[in-house]
């Protein structure tokens, strides 16, 4: 699938914003293409790392002008992204996992989220992105999520 202007933004907006305010975590990005062939898991968009609480926090954005809603089927990939403390080579305690969207997010699908756990941002076209997201880095540097 097509990466949209939104996603590509949003991610290099993230990155320069937590090497600028964030200094005690790590931001890495693009996992995709990284893995070895016989792990079969979806990875995030980007992957924050707070070496204090040996967490870890993967973002996933979607959005874009092709996606109008957020779909059940991506939750699964979402749960699975729990689970990528086995591709690190630090210590990860926990994966925190957050769907940034500009997309609608259905009540079903926000509950779908809640219950598994993943934490959700739907984006207003007029607010900044980066903004929206300092409360869930906040909590991350916290550990809170």
């Amino acid at each position: 699938m097509k990466t949209s202007n939104f996603e590509v933004d949003f991610i290099k907006r993230l990155r320069q914003h937590v090497e600028d305010n964030y200094p005690e975590l790590e931001f890495i990005a693009a996992l995709r293409g990284n893995l070895d062939r016989s792990v079969i898991l979806e990875t995030p968009d980007a992957l924050l790392y707070n070496s204090r609480t040996s967490q870890a926090l993967a973002v996933e954005v979607k959005g874009g002008s092709s996606v109008s809603s957020v779909p059940a089927a991506s939750i699964l990939s979402l749960k699975a992204m729990k689970k990528l403390k086995l591709l690190f080579d630090k210590p990860v305690h926990k994966v925190a996992v957050v769907l940034v969207t500009s997309a609608f997010l259905p009540p079903a699908i926000r509950a779908m989220l809640d219950d598994a756990g993943i934490y959700s941002i739907a984006i207003d076209a007029h607010v900044d992105p980066i903004r929206s997201f300092d409360e869930v880095l906040a909590s991350f540097v916290d550990s809170r999520l």
